[in-house]
């Protein structure tokens, strides 16, 4: 948790947001967000706070295959392998549910926003790809973005316009009454 006493702040966040290419080959950004709202030191610092509006802004050039265990999902080399078919992947529809409860929202007073920064159609994707490394339409960050009303911003657009329509999608749900 960052906030405005953190020590250093802007290394801090330079710190936290560097972005590596070694580990799995499979983006697990819907797995990784349970990891950090569950994450005893965040819980600590009091984060994510009871009945505030929980803001989840995923910025990413792949797709989420969150699943358990070591195995690759991804497997660009076997021609027709559909990674979205693997067994073990998990459903987008759970991590709704997990925002659904870890925010004590229901149905009529939803209290999150699943916001997407990603690649959202095939003009995007072709512009990214390259440097020989495939990106991905990121098929279930929209699909969680759907499901909670979020926004969803093209990697390939403005980024001042991206994050004004984020800005602006946040501030309906924060001046909405129930």
């Amino acid at each position: 948790v960052m906030n405005h006493d953190t020590p250093n702040l802007d290394q801090v966040f330079f710190d936290n947001v560097q972005t590596g290419i070694v580990g799995h080959g499979d983006e697990r950004g819907l797995q990784s967000l349970v990891g950090g709202l569950e994450n005893e030191a965040n819980i600590a610092d009091g984060f994510p706070r009871k009945g505030a509006l929980l803001a989840v802004i995923m910025l990413s050039d792949e797709d989420d295959f969150s699943h358990d265990g070591e195995e690759s999902v991804r497997k660009p080399n076997q021609p027709g392998y559909d990674p979205y078919a693997f067994p073990g992947l998990h459903p987008v529809s759970n991590y709704y549910d997990y925002l659904m409860t870890k925010t004590e929202s229901s149905e009529n007073n939803r209290n999150f926003i699943f916001n997407a920064i990603t690649i959202l159609d095939d003009t995007c994707k072709d512009a990214l790809n390259v440097d020989n490394f495939p990106r991905i339409i990121g098929q279930r960050y929209i699909e969680l973005a759907d499901m909670t009303g979020g926004y969803k911003g093209s990697l390939c657009d403005d980024f001042s316009g991206v994050m004004s329509g984020i800005t602006d999608r946040i501030l309906e749900y924060t001046t909405r009454f129930a």
